[in-house]
């Protein structure tokens, strides 16, 4: 209910999909999803399938047993007992969500099967990391640019990178880099329906940029976020548990149609990135929404870590001479 829909879109012949019914409860799927599942109708898929409140009994308080006009009914749903789905503890259900957590906190100890089994899963997911590894890519070297007004000029040739919702065949933004001098220079199209500045900045529209040196275990975060006025970008570094002022970033905002542009200048310095590197790690988080009403979404480049501890499957970034 609270979570993003999704509908992917197979790439295979052998299956077949109907009489499914998608719902956000804060009506989000009207402006996004509707889109996707019409293509999907349009190969046959999803026969009969519909967007529409599912009319759970009780959401907040745990019932999600259907009321007697849910439209799931009418598209075949047949309903499920739920009366001994879930979790027991001391053999009883409880009563709300509320009363589950305190539960599942008080009373639930892991066993040693449990906890061996979260270490087997830890051993795959390093062994999928390894194998993975950094996906490289290759940028210019430019001589040094001063203003970040020359940006979008310069960079315009540049092979983009896309931040991509593969589920929703949706792309957020569109960037392209350069090194210059001791600086990435960046410019940054990015699609948002709602452009907000929150004190947080992953609270609201906002591109985060976390750089580090190959072998290092140094990431440093560095976070631009539109103005609430003016062209001047809101730039910081994540310092500890708190974001301070980064005056040393220079950069320019513009408002588009569907979004807003950045151009900017980031000293490698303020990535943990050596000056003039050949090589470096890097992976961009675009925050931003896709619709007027719906919420804030969070949107990877190269599908690596973003916490700004380590960098996993960071993209490898290879400076063309």
């Amino acid at each position: 209910m609270g979570g993003p829909v999704r509908i992917d879109p197979w790439r295979h012949d052998d299956y077949r999909f109907e009489n499914n019914i998608f719902w956000q409860d804060d009506n989000h799927p009207d402006a996004v999803i509707k889109r996707i599942l019409n293509k999907e109708m349009e190969k046959g898929q999803h026969k009969n399938s519909i967007i529409d409140d599912p009319l759970f009994m009780d959401p907040p308080g745990g019932n999600f047993s259907l009321r007697k006009d849910s439209p799931a009914l009418k598209i075949g749903f047949k309903p499920i007992d739920i009366s001994n789905v879930g979790p027991r503890f001391q053999a009883c259900r409880p009563e709300s969500y509320d009363k589950f957590s305190k539960r599942y906190k008080i009373d639930y100890h892991p066993s040693r099967a449990t906890l061996q089994t979260s270490l087997q899963a830890l051993k795959q997911w390093k062994l999928a990391e390894k194998i993975q590894g950094h996906p490289e890519w290759k940028i210019k070297r430019l001589p040094h640019i001063d203003n970040p007004e020359q940006i979008k000029a310069l960079l315009k040739h540049c092979r983009p990178l896309y931040a991509k919702i593969f589920h929703l065949d949706y792309e957020a933004a569109e960037i392209r880099l350069v090194a210059s001098g001791d600086n990435l220079a960046m410019h940054a199209v990015i699609r948002d329906k709602q452009i907000t500045t929150a004190k947080l900045p992953w609270d609201g529209s906002c591109l985060i940029l976390f750089g580090s040196m190959p072998n290092s275990k140094t990431v440093s975060q560095v976070n631009l976020q539109p103005p609430k006025a003016g062209k001047a970008v809101v730039a910081t570094k994540l310092n500890q548990d708190s974001c301070v002022p980064a005056s040393e970033i220079k950069s320019i905002y513009s408002l588009l149609p569907d979004g807003y542009e950045l151009c900017t200048l980031v000293p490698f310095s303020s990535l943990s990135i050596d000056g003039n590197p050949k090589t470096f790690l890097m992976e961009l988080l675009v925050i931003t929404a896709l619709s007027e009403t719906g919420p804030h979404q969070s949107v990877i480049v190269f599908g690596g870590a973003c916490n700004g501890i380590h960098n996993t499957n960071h993209g490898l970034i290879v400076v063309d001479k």
